[in-house]
This record gives structure tokens, C-alpha cells and sequence, in this order.
């Protein structure tokens, strides 16, 4: 049967619960998002600049806390000193971004997001100098807002994939539980399971359209990433590592599978 784009997202939920059966549900789920969901690789280049700017993903780490706060005192300790006498209010606003953008060097694609979305400049208690509220965290960790149309998610990165799916799971009664990992790169990882299968949505994604990203996937399917098991997950990229599996924290890599497997 030829595959027919949902018009809304209660279509979805109507289609998928006439299934009954919850490992069809989820595999129709997985189908809509090969069919209908985009991948946002912009973001997900920006939010690749900044780590490698700024240290590891998470947020949490003494370093990125480090890095982050020598950041943000520095563009104050330079705004106030230096600005004070140049800049009066808000409309200078783009000249602001633009000396923040030359401090720290970013690319003029993380500035434009940083000018759009994440930077606001304010009068301090009615004094003529202006503070830079930079949250560079923010881009890294969560990216741009996923797009959705009709309460259909249309793009975005794997956060807003796993999320959707644990959504529409949820009002379906059955479980995805979303897993977070490493996949060789600077920020973190996360897919889906249900039971002892592996649903990663975006390594789909990578192979669909072409894409190869931290470990080969060129030889490989889409559908080789809907529905794995650890070992098969574990061949399509021994350099990924499993460090929390809902509420669980673990630590689980091809090592650790392998052992398993010959005990």
C-alpha cells in the first residue's frame, strides 16, 4: 500500500490506533517520519560550531561551565568599559551582536541565529550602557524549534523526534522509551526503544538522505536503524555508547555487548 501523508496530527493518532497491534503502530510511526519529517542540518552545524567552541554538550561538565563563564564576563567586562560611550539604547542593537561576533570569532551563521533568536541588549537602571544576555548553551542544547504543521512535527533534530514519538506513543498506551548516548561527537545522542529494539530516527535520516555522520552509514538502510537490537546497533556504529536508558543511567558500548554475547 502506497504511503498517504497524514493531513493533521489526529489523523496520525487515528491511523496508527486502527493498527491495534503496538509494534505496527510504531513501525507506521517510523514510516511517517521517513516520509514526511525533514532533518535539520542547519542547526544541527551550528549547534556542531559552538561545541567545539564551547566544550561538551550537556551543559552540566566544569569545563563548558568554565568556558561559558569566561564567555559571558567577557562581553560584559567589554560592553560596560568599552560600549558605554558608544552606544546608547537599543537601536544600536546590531552593532552590539556584530563586536560580540568579533570577540569570540563565531561564524556568521551562529551570529545570525544569535542576532535572531538568543541575543538581547537592555538599559541598565537608566544608565547608558548596554547588557548582553548571550546564551550560547541554549543553541547547543535544543537548537532552533522544531517546525510543525497541523501539530505534525515537519523538522527538526533528534531531541524533537524522540520527543514527538514519546508523545504520540504516550496517547497510543504503549512505550518508547527515549535513550541518550554518544555517538563520537562533542554533544549527545538520543533515539527511542521499545522493549529490546532500537529506533533511531535520525541515523534513518543520515542514511535517506544521503548523509554520513560520526561512523559509516553509507552501507547501510534506513530501516537498518528502525528496529535493531543492541548487537545489530552496536555493527552499524561501534563508536556509540549508551549512558542513560529512561530514568536509568548505564554505560553500555560494543564492548560491553560483546561480553554479554559470549557469556
Amino acid at each position: 500500500m502506497s504511503y498517504k501523508e497524514p493531513k493533521d496530527y489526529d489523523e496520525l493518532i487515528t491511523r496508527l490506533r486502527a493498527l491495534g497491534d503496538p509494534d505496527k503502530q510504531v513501525q507506521a510511526l517510523m514510516q511517517y517520519f521517513m516520509e514526511s519529517v525533514e532533518y535539520d542540518y542547519e542547526s544541527r552545524n551550528d549547534a556542531k560550531i559552538l561545541s567545539n567552541l564551547f566544550g561538551p554538550q550537556d551543559g552540566k561538565s566544569e569545563e563548558w561551565l568554565k568556558k561559558i563563564s569566561a564567555m559571558e564576563n567577557l562581553a560584559q567586562m567589554e560592553l560596560t568599559n568599552e560600549l558605554s560611550n558608544r552606544f546608547h539604547g537599543p537601536e544600536h542593537r546590531e552593532a552590539v551582536v556584530n563586536y560580540v561576533q568579533n570577540l569570540l570569532e563565531l561564524p556568521d551563521s551562529v551570529a545570525d541565529k544569535i542576532r535572531k533568536n538568543y541575543g538581547a541588549e537592555r538599559i541598565v537602571d537608566g544608565e547608558k550602557r548596554i547588557n548582553t544576555m548571550f546564551d550560547a548553551t541554549k543553541l547547543v542544547e535544543d537548537g532552533p524549534p522544531a517546525k510543525y504543521e497541523n501539530g505534525l512535527i515537519a523538522k527538526g533534530v533528534c531531541k524533537h523526534f524522540v520527543d514527538f514519538a514519546e508523545q504520540v506513543s504516550s496517547e497510543l498506551g504503549t512505550t518508547l522509551v527515549k535513550v541518550h548516548g554518544n555517538t563520537g561527537a562533542a554533544y549527545g545522542h538520543v533515539w527511542n526503544q521499545k522493549g529490546t529494539l532500537h529506533y533511531d530516527v535520525t541515523y534513518a535520516m543520515f542514511v535517506r538522505d544521503g548523509q554520513d555522520y560520526n561512523g559509516k552509514t553509507e552501507h547501510t538502510k534506513p530501516e537498518d536503524w528502525l528496529g535493531c537490537t543492541d548487537e545489530q546497533l552496536f555493527k552499524l556504529q561501534s563508536i556509540r555508547k549508551i549512558t542513560k536508558i529512561g530514568d536509568q543511567t548505564v554505560n553500555i558500548d560494543a564492548t560491553t555487548v560483546a561480553q554479554i554475547g559470549d557469556s
